[in-house]
């Protein structure tokens, strides 16, 4: 805590214990009278932080108070602000301090007159039910993100409570526009009731959504919207800070009085028109302005001709184009005892003596013995070791969340669990939501490139749980079998480069030792021409491969991958003499919506491809196909609500080690709002690159990068 706060707080301490304080005179406290009124119709005194040294060691000790709490001092806590209260009177700052204690179910006099023991247990009840009730929030949010609305509806009337005034319940109503009424409604089908309600609630915030997105398609297309949008709800926009565009606010204010401003019935009509000349051009862009119409002027004569129109374009958007970039594998065979085709989340049992414990503290990447328990299944003599780089890794302790590499064959030759050499046990503890590598991989793997499969489990250890593991395939010679005719070709991993040939670690064939095939790469590389490199780099890596592979890098967000030379795999194979990459450690995507698809590069090839003028036009050519055929969101979104409602119990039952369930429910949150709108940022950038560089071309306006970076609850 600082020095200030501090002395802040004994001053307050000080103050509680002493007769009840009066406010200052006016002299020293120079209040500013603001017009706004209270709630009880009392003027409402405000003073200037700026001016009043008073005021702001008063709000230097509210924020003392907060920090005292969340350091599990909620007694002291309390104390700072009862004295506030009393010393602050009716000010912002004592408003605020009594309203603190209200929401822990405390006032002055309980504070005076109570015990330290029944304060802290009354507020850490307080701050528990605060935590549940905002994470049951968030899990409601999912699930309606996730257009699972009956399973919304239920959990919402359960956590609202038997008086059905939950705090968290209110906010989900209020944001879908819901009354009250329709979470206390106790009659037969209430909660179907309840459930179309939010449906309705969530496809309006979605056209609004895209009445903000269509901007990246077309500038007009979006100021009518933007213009129904102030028409329609006036009470919106006088909710507008003060300072936002206040120029704007005074044009518009003037072409009212002026008469010149548009009726809503121009406004529709001329969208209308507007949404017909996209069609053949820009059909999503008039799918979207013409849902927003039918929805936003229902009323307007013009507003079936939208619906009809917004109904012919979403069939047509609802048959996509077929994925022509899906890879078959070699071995398709898929049976129950595979681990990554049964929808189930398995439970394994570790046995370590303490002699092995002891090692793999000492030596925690060198493989221990120990015994392997799935079931009725136990495989002895297996080998395990630790996971894990400068972000994920922890040592087993006894209490962190250790990640494990379980090589089975490592003492016992031969030996193997479901076919698999080695299994890989990841903590979560870089992906709260446990989604990330099992729906990123499965889209590289749409797109044609070859990358694990995901699986989880619960794991304990010599009887211990440790919760959820993200089981994920092991890039082993196994794994090459399911991609490749032959697996005798050389496999190297990151970090490093293509061009430092000696540096990359070599996890195949490690006894020949042979690097003349990436030695090769790397000499191409470097006869390679400056302005078309393709022609010497196309003799000894997949191009197509790369670029679908470097696509799904960027627009996944995998800024760890070979974007930084750090996590990435890549197989010589043997059939074509050319190297194929494969993604790894993509547990931090689905992280940045706004994240450029042409950031700097770390990867040489990675350069090459998006730094000339030959590589640039085929990423940008792959680009816009992944995103016709491979990203889909309702796909995805699909995807996502099955393993969410997977694991969801089994993140619920092992929160106390890794990844709390708030932070699950945070980063899923998170993970649907990048999902939602990462075409059309990654659009938005694909439109700046396509422009031409003569300065007598106009800019255009469809480039608008702010336009992503808007607060996460603007985008409901």
């Amino acid at each position: 805590m600082r020095r200030s706060s501090l002395t802040v707080f004994t001053i307050c301490l000080a103050v509680f214990a002493a007769p009840t304080p009066q406010l200052p005179a006016d002299d020293d406290v120079k209040p500013e009278v603001s017009a706004d009124k209270s709630d009880d119709g009392v003027a409402a005194l405000r003073f200037s932080r700026d001016r009043d040294p008073e005021l702001h060691r008063l709000f230097e000790s509210l924020h003392a108070s907060h920090m005292l709490a969340e350091a599990g001092a909620g007694y002291e806590a309390a104390r700072v602000l009862a004295a506030l209260a009393l010393r602050a009177g009716d000010t912002d700052p004592g408003r605020e301090a009594r309203q603190v204690l209200e929401s822990w179910g405390l006032t002055v006099d309980s504070v005076r007159q109570g015990t330290a023991a029944d304060i802290n247990r009354r507020i850490e009840k307080a701050k528990r039910d605060d935590r549940r009730g905002r994470m049951q929030n968030v899990h409601v949010h999912n699930l309606i993100e996730l257009r699972r609305y009956a399973m919304a509806a239920r959990v919402l009337r359960e956590s609202a409570g038997p008086d059905r005034g939950g705090r968290g319940a209110i906010e989900v109503l209020e944001r879908y526009r819901i009354p009250i009424e329709n979470l206390g409604d106790d009659a037969e089908g209430a909660e179907r009731k309840l459930a179309g309600a939010l449906q309705r609630g969530h496809q309006r915030n979605l056209r609004r959504r895209d009445a903000r997105l269509v901007q990246v398609f077309d500038h007009e297309a979006a100021e009518l919207a933007r213009m129904l949008i102030r028409k329609m709800e006036p009470e919106r926009d006088r909710r507008r800070p003060e300072h936002e565009n206040q120029f704007a606010r005074w044009m518009e204010r003037r072409e009212r009085e002026r008469g010149h401003e548009p009726t809503v019935a121009q406004i529709v009509r001329r969208a209308v028109e507007r949404a017909g000349e996209l069609v053949e051009e820009k059909p999503e862009a008039a799918r979207m302005l013409a849902a927003f119409v039918a929805s936003q002027a229902a009323d307007s004569p013009d507003a079936e001709r939208a619906r009809q129109l917004a109904r012919e374009l979403t069939e047509q958007a609802s048959q996509p184009q077929p994925n022509t970039m899906r890879r078959q594998t070699i071995d398709q065979n898929s049976t129950e005892d595979d681990v990554f085709a049964s929808k189930r989340v398995r439970n394994y049992q570790l046995e370590l003596s303490d002699d092995a414990l002891a090692l793999l503290r000492e030596e925690p990447k060198e493989y221990v013995r120990a015994t392997f328990r799935e079931g009725d299944r136990v495989y002895p003599d297996i080998g395990v070791r630790l996971k894990g780089s400068w972000g994920s890794f922890r040592m087993f302790d006894g209490e962190a969340k250790a990640a494990f590499t379980v090589k089975f064959n490592e003492f016992v030759k031969g030996q193997r669990f479901h076919g698999l050499r080695r299994i890989v046990l990841n903590n979560g503890v870089q992906d709260p939501s446990y989604l990330h590598e099992c729906i990123g991989y499965g889209l590289f793997r749409d797109a044609g490139v070859p990358a694990p499969r995901v699986a989880y489990a619960n794991v304990s250890v010599n009887g211990r749980s440790f919760g959820l593991y993200i089981q994920i395939e092991a890039i082993t010679r196994d794994f090459l079998q399911r991609w490749y005719a032959k697996t005798n070709g050389n496999l190297y991993e990151g970090p490093g480069d293509v061009v430092d040939w000696r540096g990359l670690e070599l996890d195949s064939n490690q006894e020949r030792d042979n690097r003349h095939d990436l030695r090769l790469l790397a000499m191409a590389v470097e006869r390679a021409d400056d302005e078309n490199p393709w022609i010497e780099i196309d003799r000894r890596v997949n191009a197509d491969e790369l670029t679908r592979f470097l696509a799904l890098e960027h627009l996944l967000g995998h800024w760890d991958g070979y974007v930084a030379t750090n996590n990435f795999r890549m197989y010589g194979d043997p059939t074509t003499n050319k190297f194929e990459f494969i993604p790894h450690g993509a547990d931090q995507i689905f992280q940045e919506p706004a994240a450029s698809v042409y950031r700097s590069q770390g990867g040489i090839l990675a350069r090459a491809l998006t730094q000339t003028d030959e590589g640039r036009a085929r990423y940008n050519a792959v680009m816009r196909r992944v995103l016709s055929e491979v990203w889909r969101e309702e796909t995805i979104r699909s995807r996502i609500a099955e393993t969410y409602l997977l694991i969801r119990p089994h993140v619920v039952a092992g929160a106390s080690k890794g990844p709390s369930l708030e932070e699950f429910e945070h980063h899923v949150n998170s993970m649907l709002d990048f999902v939602s709108i990462r075409r059309y940022a990654v659009l938005s950038q694909l439109r700046g690159a396509e422009r031409p560089d003569s300065w007598r071309e106009p800019r255009r306006h469809e480039e608008m990068p702010s336009l992503f970076r808007r607060s996460r609850r603007e985008w409901r």
